[in-house]
């Protein structure tokens, strides 16, 4: 995480224009405070982007879940007797013997 700041008394002072001391700091004041806005926003956005990822994950489950289910519905179907004459059943019973 970014979190280094400017400080008055890391700039060497032949580095410093001509303002008196008060209007440095404050100026050094107002970098450092639009420098934290500018970690919180970013901050947010990365906060977004993980629970955006965590939807798509949960969403992309749903849907392996529901062919998971729409598989399991198709073979239920296919499993049920065709028929209720005996003949028809035996047959089919004989074909599921024959399959597995």
């Amino acid at each position: 995480m970014l979190t280094k700041k400017i400080f008055h008394s890391s700039i060497p002072s032949a580095y410093l224009p001509s303002y008196d001391d008060s209007n440095t700091q404050q100026e050094l004041t107002d970098i450092n405070q639009r420098y934290d806005d500018l970690l919180v926003g970013l901050q947010h956005r990365v906060d977004d982007l993980e629970l955006t990822k965590q939807y798509i994950e949960k969403d992309s489950n749903v849907v392996n879940e529901d062919d998971w289910a729409k598989d399991m519905e198709n073979q239920l179907m296919n499993a049920r007797p065709q028929s209720l004459e005996i003949e028809d059943l035996e047959r089919e019973v004989m074909d599921l013997q024959v399959r597995q």
